[in-house]
């Protein structure tokens, strides 16, 4: 399966963006953007910088029959502040889809 997702920046910053997706199988491949993988949780970060108001849409290409999937954003502004390089894990505004390969 291949997911496309679109995430707002919704920062006031160009920023690197990152989402939690939780899924029932395994990440193959991310274009657009790097994956690092905790159980079932993965966190998507973007490969560049995305401006205030822009959108990121990273492709996901999904192993298994197993399609089962949930994307989970991250609050900002709660935590201590974060260096201009660091990955910015906000507030999501997300819409996704996906087709089975």
């Amino acid at each position: 399966m291949v997911l496309e997702a679109w995430v707002k920046n919704t920062t006031g910053r160009k920023q690197p963006l990152s989402v939690r997706l939780s899924l029932a199988s395994a990440i193959e491949e991310v274009w657009g953007g790097t994956y690092e993988v905790n159980g079932s949780d993965y966190m998507i970060t973007s490969d560049k910088a995305i401006e205030p108001g822009e959108e990121w849409d990273p492709t996901i290409k999904v192993l298994g029959s197993d399609h089962g999937y949930q994307f989970k954003g991250t609050k900002n502004g709660q935590g201590p502040a974060q260096k201009e390089t660091e990955p910015l894990q906000t507030e999501l505004l997300l819409r996704a889809g996906g087709s089975v390969c």
